[in-house]
């Protein structure tokens, strides 16, 4: 995708430029669903990631979501285009496009939720909320165990640099993954930099970890493994 971020100000102006147009496009989106993923944990914890992704999951279990797509589909008209549908489990992948030229072409993701976020909190655009930081981490470490993006690692990599959430993200990454399958993780990821090229020079004002630091974390998280250290209260 095409973007005309220059800064970490602009990213953040447009990520809550977008959002509202999309609970103002469809007002129970707000009501029914909350943000998930990356995008909102860069806005408010950390700017480690140029996330331009919505991802938006319903707050009961298995609550379709196909109503809103309608909403937006109509609200919207052609700027909204539904990329992939799985309605029978609730899952829709959509394009927005820009209302003016050289915006930035976003995309929302729905999902009809299997296990709801424990915990919410406010995201800086009036009436939505987000996923706590916890039940990121929580997902974000699943993701390992389920797929290998080397995007997550470096997403983790990039959580452990900051003073603020270093320890929740070293706890995280000990509780939820086997030594044998992060050490399995890190090998993959390091024939694979090349994947995730673009994350290693965002905007001014982002705050992302360098080809050289990720592959420097790397070998250091494969050291703790070797010696033993992969575990909530070793791996600070």
């Amino acid at each position: 995708m095409t973007t005309k971020i220059a800064t970490f100000d602009d990213y953040k102006a447009t990520i809550q430029q977008s959002v509202t147009e999309v609970v103002t496009a469809a007002p129970e989106l707000a009501k029914t669903c909350y943000l998930s993923g990356t995008m909102p944990v860069t806005v408010i914890d950390q700017p480690f990631a140029m996330s331009i992704d919505m991802d938006w999951r319903t707050k009961k279990t298995h609550q379709s979501p196909s109503g809103i797509v309608k909403t937006l589909a109509d609200t919207l008209g052609d700027r909204f285009e539904v990329e992939e549908a799985d309605r029978e489990f609730g899952i829709y992948r959509a394009i927005i496009r820009p209302a003016k030229k050289g915006g930035v072409l976003m995309s929302l993701d729905l999902f009809s939720s299997f296990e709801p976020a424990k915990t919410l909190r406010t995201f800086p655009v009036t009436g939505v909320s987000a996923e706590s930081f916890a039940d990121y981490l929580a997902n974000k470490v699943a993701c390992l165990t389920e797929r290998m993006e080397v995007k997550d690692l470096f997403h983790l990599c990039a959580l452990t640099k900051n003073p603020k959430t270093a320890r929740d993200t070293w706890d995280a990454i000990g509780d939820g993954i086997g030594a044998d399958e992060l050490a399995e993780r890190i090998i993959m990821a390091k024939d694979d930099l090349s994947s995730i090229k673009s994350l290693f020079a965002p905007p001014p004002g982002f705050s992302a970890p360098t080809k050289a630091d990720f592959s420097a974390w790397l070998g250091d998280v494969s050291q703790k493994i070797a010696d033993g250290d992969i575990c909530s209260n070793c791996m600070r």
